[in-house]
């Protein structure tokens, strides 16, 4: 799977605009998250209303690539636990070419 990080950028309907450092902006629809408490549920309207509780504009997020739109915008989703809001650290941007090729990139 491909994974990005990236920032939350705005709150729209349903959906957070994130700036994964690419050509366009990544869409995170509320349906691909998951809510406290690994809740499995249809979201409601309540929960469209407490999306800033999940991502506020500035946090930092992982994401696992869901699909590629056809303007070549990215359709992200934080359905694992392993994926969500980066709360510790810092994020160091590195060019492409320096990192070495591997079946996954998570460090602890």
């Amino acid at each position: 799977p491909l994974f990005r990080s990236g920032r939350i950028k705005e709150i729209g309907q349903k959906r957070w605009k994130v700036d994964t450092f690419s050509r366009l902006d990544s869409i995170l629809m509320l349906s691909s998250v998951n809510l406290p408490g690994g809740v499995l549920r249809r979201r409601s309207a309540e929960d469209e209303l407490m999306m800033r509780e999940y991502f506020a504009e500035g946090d930092l997020i992982s994401a696992e690539v869901q699909s590629l739109f056809g303007d070549g915008s990215l359709s992200l989703h934080t359905r694992s636990l392993k994926y969500g809001k980066l709360t510790r650290g810092c994020m160091v941007a590195v060019p492409p070419a320096l990192v070495k090729r591997r079946k996954t990139h998570f460090h602890n």
